[in-house]
């Protein structure tokens, strides 16, 4: 039979739209999260615990610190938090990425741009959209990128900041 494929039903994937407080709430919980691990390392799990985040056995070297961790957002959905921060000479890297597979709703890429001092685009595709988008903090380069696919929604923030050597 030729020609026929196997579509999903629509009732498979989110279909109501995040309201914009839902969302900023959502993307500021994730931002803060990132940027404690960033600044404390493993030393920031505790404030996560407190915070709702099920952090998994942290590790941290002199140049690398690693973790991650679940949490649970009512009427969004399960999310899966990785971060990463790398130490080098006069530099720190560091990456924060959040999925939520199966979201119960979906997500306004483009508000995503809309925050202070990002600049970037949006690309729709058949099943969602990609965002990518820089900006500069005070301290460090910030690169943000998030997408909608179905109902699996991505975020990741990367940031590099000169430091003292």
């Amino acid at each position: 039979m030729a020609g026929i494929g196997l579509v999903l039903p629509l009732a498979a994937q989110a279909e109501e739209k995040a309201s914009a407080a839902l969302q900023d709430s959502l993307i500021a919980d994730i931002d803060t999260a990132c940027a404690n691990f960033a600044a404390h390392r493993t030393a920031s799990v505790a404030s996560l615990t407190a915070s709702g985040w099920e952090i998994d056995e942290p590790t941290e070297s002199p140049n690398l610190a690693d973790a991650f961790g679940t949490r649970e957002y009512k009427g969004v959905g399960s999310a899966e938090l990785y971060l990463m921060v790398e130490i080098y000479p006069a530099h720190q890297l560091s990456y924060c990425s959040v999925n939520i597979m199966f979201s119960d709703v979906l997500f306004d890429i483009d508000r995503i741009g809309d925050a202070d001092g990002l600049a970037g685009r949006v690309e729709p595709v058949d099943s969602g959209a990609y965002g990518a988008w820089h900006g500069n903090t005070a301290t460090a380069l910030r690169l943000v990128q998030a997408y909608q696919i179905g109902s699996d929604f991505h975020y990741q923030v990367t940031e590099i900041e000169t430091t003292a050597e």
